[in-house]
């Protein structure tokens, strides 16, 4: 059985200055869409996630286009907290899963040992959008 890692307080993280100015700098490319604390103590178990997300934000709109929305949300898991970015998608799209994997063979597969398993990109089909 995997052994549960302890989960820094939420609330010391966010405290840090270090912590709150990464996490503004991220919602320059992502709208975050869960609790930023739980984002922030991610970014602190895994340091690279930092900057492979800023570097992720370039390579994503080349990918999908400008103008969709990067949503970027923590999710729990008795492995420990995993990022997800969820790009949304026009309703008109029809090619999605082609589009993420061109996204996936341009950059990510070339990227993703450096999040240690705690980051994946998904995108969704938005609803009148």
């Amino acid at each position: 059985m995997p052994s549960l890692k302890e989960i820094p307080s939420s609330s010391a993280v966010l405290r840090s200055s270090d912590a709150r100015g990464r996490l503004l700098d991220l919602q320059r490319h992502y709208a975050l869409v869960s609790d930023e604390s739980l984002i922030a103590v991610a970014l602190e178990e895994v340091p690279a996630l930092y900057a492979l997300l800023k570097d992720a934000a370039e390579p994503l709109r080349l990918a999908f286009g400008e103008g969709n929305l990067l949503q970027l949300e923590a999710l729990e898991s008795d492995e420990g907290i995993i990022l997800r970015v969820m790009v949304i998608l026009p309703s008109r799209t029809e090619n999605g899963a082609d589009l993420m994997r061109g996204f996936q063979r341009s950059w990510w597969l070339k990227n993703c040992s450096r999040a240690e398993a705690s980051l994946v990109f998904d995108y969704e089909i938005g609803d009148g959008v």
